[in-house]
Order: structure tokens, then C-alpha cells, then sequence
């Protein structure tokens, strides 16, 4: 979606012929002469899943459905179905009520501590909805969402990591992620199964939750700048990211799904590579402070990838779909740092 369209639909401009039938949609009601596409977004609860629904929603021929642990009603979604991706007969009785036309898998796990969890629900979890949409016997379109991290690290020539490179991830989180994507390509074309696959990078902007580096930096500034504090330690403070916008990430899910080919894993990502410290620093300068920055001493915290230096090579993303990143880094630092999460956040952690 071109930079004006978003802008448009973002700011509430539909013309009052259009809003009847949207909305008859959202409720999951058939309208004459259109033909609905039902979407099954997992982990829909998730941040890149509530704005994977609101991307959704603006258009009239979708009947958007999710699973969350907790169900939730969120604007827009047609259902929210209660489900443990640990459990099978769960998960066939969801794909089975909604038989859907397309499957967003967004439900994983990313806490580095807890490794049954990594195993179980990106890994166990994953192929338990696999065998429910190929149980469907009809027609699925399934994109599977992986992890930068399971690429490992980039080595000193390289500039961008690509889908075609070869995959040495260096951590449990990315060895589960990473399997995530194979499970996917031997399922390729069972019983009508279509499988995508891409890996995101470190997402940003608003949202996002304080397991994610930018919104626990900001935390942590909006803190110390509260208290007077000048000087913060980072930890892997010259570490190399990609941070890519979800909005952005999400654009690129749906272009995937629509116009991407199987067998190959896109890479998503704005291709900018920033360092920990240069992201501090304009978390900072938009929070209207001046802080110092060194690197943290402490070395008994392991890292949930393990890598260095991780950016995208998104070229063959762009080049079969037509996605292109739309949100600068310092747009989804500003939108992230308006958004009620951060307010929240701001208030109930100290540094």
C-alpha cells in the first residue's frame, strides 16, 4: 500500500457507501456479491497480530478470525478462539470451524529462559497446526513467520542477510524458529497446503511490548530522565540491528501471502544497520533529554540470539511482491513512544 493510501485509511477516510458493508463483514455475514477470504491469524492478541487485524480490516472482503491463549475481542476480528497450540485436538477444532482460505502463523515463543517453551510451542506447536490445515483436505495458504535469528551471525563480508544464505543459528530461540521454517517445507503441498516463509527482523514502533530492545531502551530513558540519572549502562551497546516497523513487517506478511513464491524464506527488514547505541541515542533525543552511554560491565546474561550483527537483505522481497518499507526509524521511534504502551510502561518500571 502506497505512503498516501495508508495516511488516507489511517486517518478515517472511508466514504459513508463503503461503511455498511464493511461492517456486515466484520461480523462475518456474507454480502451479495462478494466473495469472502477467511484469514486464521495466530497469536492475534500479539502486537504484530493486532495490527495484522487492523490492516485487515479496512478491506470488505475478509472474515478475520484469531487464537489467543486468552481470548480477546478486538475491533475488527470476526472470532477470537480460545487455543493451546500444545494441544492438537485443540488446534484441529479451530481449523475445522474456520476453515480458512489463509493462515498467518504468529504464535511463538521468545523467552530464552524457559527452553521447553521455545521447543514446544514454536516447534511442537507449529507442526500440530500443520496437520490440522492439511486434516482440512482443501486448499490453505500458510505463511509461516520465522526469526532473523535463525540465520546466526553474519560474518565479516557480508552486508545483508538473504533467503538463499545459509542458516547457522547460534542459540536455542533460533534453532526453535528456524525449525519452524523446515517443518513448513517438507509440508509444502500435502494436501493442498501452501507454505511461505519469511524471517523478521528486530521489529519497532508502536506497540511493541518491552521484551523487544527499543521499548525497554525507552523505558529505561524515560526513566533515568525522570530521575535525573545522565549516564546509562547498555548492554551489547555496539551490537548491529535491523529494526523494521511492524506496520511495515505486517505489509510485508500480506504481500507474501499474496504475490510470494513457496520454498524461499523473504527476508524482513529495512536493510539499515544501527547500532544499540545509536538507537539510545534517538530514544533519547526525542525524549527530549541528553544522556551518556556506556557499556555494561555485566557478562552472565545470555542473549536470546547469541549474534553480533544481524541486517537484512530484503531484495527479493521487494522485487516479487513490490513491499517496500514505508515508516523511517525515526517515525516508528515517535509513533512508539505515543503509544499507550509506552505511557504505561513509563510509569510502572524504574531504572
Amino acid at each position: 500500500m502506497c505512503r498516501q493510501i495508508r495516511l488516507a485509511a489511517d486517518n478515517g477516510c472511508n466514504c459513508a457507501a463503503v461503511k455498511p458493508i464493511y461492517k456486515s463483514v466484520q461480523r462475518g455475514k456474507k454480502c451479495s456479491g462478494i466473495k469472502l477470504t477467511t484469514i486464521l491469524i495466530t497469536g492475534v492478541t500479539s502486537c504484530s497480530g493486532r495490527h495484522a487485524v487492523q490492516y485487515l480490516r479496512r478491506k470488505i472482503d475478509i472474515q478475520i478470525h484469531g487464537t489467543a491463549r486468552i481470548a480477546a475481542d478486538l475491533d475488527g476480528l470476526t472470532d477470537c478462539h480460545r487455543c493451546d497450540f500444545l494441544n492438537p485436538d485443540e488446534i484441529y477444532r479451530v481449523v475445522q470451524h474456520v476453515k480458512p482460505d489463509q493462515v498467518l502463523h504468529l504464535a511463538a515463543s521468545s523467552d530464552p529462559s524457559n527452553a521447553g517453551a521455545l521447543v514446544q510451542t514454536n516447534i511442537a506447536g507449529t507442526l500440530n497446526l500443520l496437520e490440522a490445515c492439511q486434516q482440512t483436505n482443501r486448499k490453505v495458504d500458510v505463511l509461516l513467520v520465522g526469526s532473523a535469528a535463525g540465520f546466526g551471525e553474519m560474518r565479516d563480508d557480508e552486508t545483508g542477510l538473504a533467503g538463499d544464505r545459509v542458516c547457522k543459528p547460534v542459540s536455542l530461540y533460533g534453532v526453535s524458529r528456524e525449525t519452524q521454517l523446515e517443518l513448513g517445507r517438507i509440508s509444502e503441498g500435502q494436501n493442498g497446503l501452501r507454505i511461505l516463509l519469511c524471517r523478521t527482523f528486530n521489529l519497532i514502533g508502536p506497540g511493541i511490548s518491552d521484551r523487544y530492545v527499543p521499548m525497554a531502551l525507552a523505558t529505561r530513558i524515560a526513566n533515568a530522565l525522570r530521575d535525573g540519572v545522565h549516564e546509562l549502562e547498555l548492554r551489547d551497546m555496539n551490537s548491529v540491528r535491523d529494526f523494521v516497523d511492524v506496520r511495515d513487517a505486517v505489509a510485508a506478511y500480506f504481500a507474501i501471502m499474496e504475490h510470494g513464491r513457496t520454498g524461499y524464506a523473504y527476508s524482513v527488514g529495512r536493510g539499515e544497520p544501527v547500532t544499540i547505541e545509536r538507537l539510545a541515542g534517538i530514544l533519547a533525543e526525542e525524549q527530549g533529554g541528553a544522556i551518556r552511554f556506556k557499556s555494561e560491565a555485566r557478562k552472565d546474561i545470555t542473549s536470546r540470539t547469541g549474534i553480533n550483527r544481524s541486517v537484512a537483505d530484503s531484495f527479493e522481497l521487494q522485487k516479487d511482491t513490490g513491499w517496500s518499507p514505508q515508516f523511517t526509524l525515526a517515525e516508528s521511534v515517535r509513533d512508539m513512544l505515543a503509544h499507550d504502551s509506552f505511557q504505561s510502561n513509563r510509569q510502572n518500571t524504574a531504572v
